[in-house]
């Protein structure tokens, strides 16, 4: 509905009457936004120097927080080990679907990456999501450690899908 001119009307209650706020409307303009479900990405504490995650996948939800249909870039940083260490970015590789971290050739990278996923703008109450999916690899000589990074989405207009 993307050619509709879509204005604002709000209806507010002050506990005991009905009160309505009049203007002369608002344009409703294109908001571009998502929000991430979980608060971190946890890879599991058995994996060990010189293993992987395989086919076992931690997911990030990634959910439409605006009114438009949203695609997503993700990027991340090396991993800082606490209380010494470091596992770099590129160890850390993610998909749109459950995958074999043997297999997969989407890399992290410290820059943001196109994925595939279109998440659609939401129509009812009920929020509009997709997941991506991570694994890990941790380099033989990674000292025993947790590390902690940070991964980014970063959204964008997905303008074909209306």
């Amino acid at each position: 509905w993307e050619e509709y001119h879509w204005m604002s009307f709000m209806r507010v209650f002050d506990g005991s009457n009905y009160e309505y706020a009049t203007s002369s409307g608002v344009e409703l303009n294109t908001n571009i936004a998502l929000a991430v479900a979980e608060d971190e990405i946890d890879f599991g504490g058995n994996i060990t120097a010189g293993q992987n995650t395989g086919a076992v996948n931690s997911t990030s939800t990634v959910i439409n927080a605006g009114n438009s249909p949203i695609g997503t870039n993700v990027a991340g940083t090396d991993l800082s080990g606490d209380p010494t260490g470091l596992i770099q970015v590129q160890n850390i590789k993610w998909e749109e679907s459950n995958f074999h971290y043997e297999i997969s050739t989407s890399f992290l990278t410290s820059s943001y990456e196109p994925t595939d996923l279109v998440i659609r703008r939401a129509t009812t109450t009920s929020q509009t999501s997709d997941r991506v999916y991570w694994g890990i690899g941790i380099p033989i000589f990674a000292d025993s450690a947790v590390y902690y990074g940070r991964n980014s989405f970063e959204a964008f207009l997905k303008q074909s899908s209306w």
